[in-house]
């Protein structure tokens, strides 16, 4: 099933949980490209979605930086966003 589906399915009440899990379960996160502003609004405290995930895959785009201390300021919102004992992988 693609990301589009799932989170269309992530709108319907009697599947809401179910869909969340599959969707945020496994989550990969760029950080540094272009798409910096929606992973912010990802890191959101009001996005329930944050509860199921179980394993983080954060890369850097390298490329994207001017400086260190900008993308260490990404991770730190992004790890203060998760809750907390849930994750089983971070890489």
């Amino acid at each position: 099933m693609s990301k589009p589906d799932l989170l269309n399915l992530c709108l319907v009440k009697p599947i809401y949980r179910l869909a969340t899990t599959v969707l945020y379960g496994n989550l990969t996160v760029v950080i540094g490209d272009k798409m910096d502003r929606r992973v912010q609004r990802l890191w959101s405290r009001h996005n329930r979605g944050l509860d199921h995930v179980r394993r983080l895959r954060v890369e850097l785009d390298v490329g994207h930086w001017d400086r260190a201390e900008h993308a260490f300021d990404h991770l730190t919102c992004l790890i203060n966003a998760l809750p907390t004992n849930k994750l089983t992988h971070f890489r």
